[in-house]
């Protein structure tokens, strides 16, 4: 991200492989006298409890970890056996709105259309 705004690059908004990596996100914009979610919004992936402690707090996408894990047994459970043709298991998830975010109501339209790609 250093590296990024260093070159005079100034994105309208970064979303994280996960919560830390956003909180260093996060710290690199603040490091370059920008403001969180003024200059640059951001979001993460994983609603780590920690999240809620950086600020301002970190948007983050929840994915849904119980479901995950169920998914994660059965194909453990069913290793071997042929995967049911045409089926992709999938997982809901759900955008947990914080402050590191400007407009709230397109980052959750835009989430939302994203989502239903992810789930197609």
């Amino acid at each position: 991200m250093n590296t990024l705004l260093d070159s005079g690059v100034r994105p309208d908004g970064v979303v994280a492989l996960n919560d830390m990596l956003a909180s260093g996100v996060m710290y690199s914009i603040q490091m370059h006298d920008l403001r969180i979610p003024e200059d640059i919004s951001v979001i993460g992936f994983d609603n780590s409890d920690d999240s809620q402690y950086l600020s301002p707090a970190l948007t983050s996408i929840a994915p849904g970890l119980e479901a995950v894990a169920r998914l994660s047994v059965r194909a453990l459970k069913n290793r071997g056996a042929a995967a049911p043709v045409g089926r992709t298991p999938h997982c809901r998830r759900r955008l947990v709105v914080v402050r590191s975010y400007g407009n709230v109501r397109a980052a959750v339209r835009q989430l939302s259309v994203n989502a239903r790609s992810w789930s197609a």
